[in-house]
C-alpha cells in the first residue's frame, strides 16, 4: 500500500506528491462550465453571392497519335497476333498428348510427351509476350513523359497493350486448362 524505503518501513512522505496531484485534478472535473459547440458568430455565413456564368471552352481538336509510333504499335500487335496463331498450333499438337497421358503413370510415355507438349507451348508463346514486354516500356516511357495528361499516344499505347494482354490471358487460360487436366 505504502512504498516502503530501504529499511522496510513505509515511506508516506513519498506518496504525497501522487495524491497532491490527484486532488488537483479533481478540482478541474468539477466545474460544469463548458464551451458551447455551437457556431460562434464569426462562423455563421452572412452575405449574397451571384453566380458567375461558366465559361464554355471549345474543345482542342484531337491530336493525333505519332506517325512512327503507330507503325510501331501495329507491328507489336501483328507480332502478338503471329505468336498466338503458332501457339494455336502448339496447342492443338498439346491437347491431343495431354489427352493421350492424362490419368496414366506420371513417368510413362504418354505423360512425359504430354509435359513436352506443354513446355512447347510455354516457349510458342514467347513472341507474344515479348511485344507485351515492348508494349510495357513503351507505356512506362511515355508515362514518364506525360504523368498527368492522358495524351493519343499513351491511349494508343494503351489499346495495344489491352488487346496484347487479351491473348496473352487466353494463352495463360490454355495452359491452365491442359496442366490441369494432366495433373488429373
Amino acid at each position: 500500500m505504502f512504498a516502503r524505503s530501504a529499511s522496510g518501513r513505509p515511506a508516506p512522505l513519498r506518496i504525497l506528491p501522487v495524491l497532491a496531484a490527484a486532488l488537483a485534478m479533481t478540482g478541474c472535473a468539477a466545474s460544469k462550465d463548458y464551451p458551447s459547440l455551437g457556431l460562434r458568430p464569426a462562423e455563421r455565413v452572412s452575405g449574397t453571392m451571384t453566380p458567375v456564368a461558366a465559361e464554355t471552352a471549345t474543345p482542342a481538336p484531337p491530336a493525333s497519335v505519332d506517325a512512327s509510333l503507330a507503325g510501331r504499335l501495329s507491328a507489336l500487335v501483328d507480332s502478338a497476333r503471329a505468336g498466338d496463331r503458332s501457339f494455336a498450333t502448339l496447342r492443338a499438337d498439346a491437347e491431343r498428348a495431354v489427352a493421350a497421358g492424362a490419368g496414366g503413370d506420371e513417368f510413362g510415355r504418354a505423360h512425359l510427351n504430354a509435359q513436352v507438349a506443354l513446355s512447347q507451348m510455354q516457349v510458342g508463346r514467347s513472341e507474344t509476350m515479348a511485344a507485351l514486354a515492348t508494349l510495357d516500356t513503351l507505356y512506362a516511357t511515355a508515362r514518364d513523359a506525360q504523368p498527368v495528361a492522358d495524351t493519343p499516344d499513351l491511349q494508343a499505347i494503351g489499346a495495344a497493350r489491352s488487346e496484347v494482354e487479351e491473348i496473352v490471358r487466353r494463352q495463360d487460360a490454355a495452359l491452365d486448362s491442359l496442366a490441369g487436366r494432366l495433373k488429373g
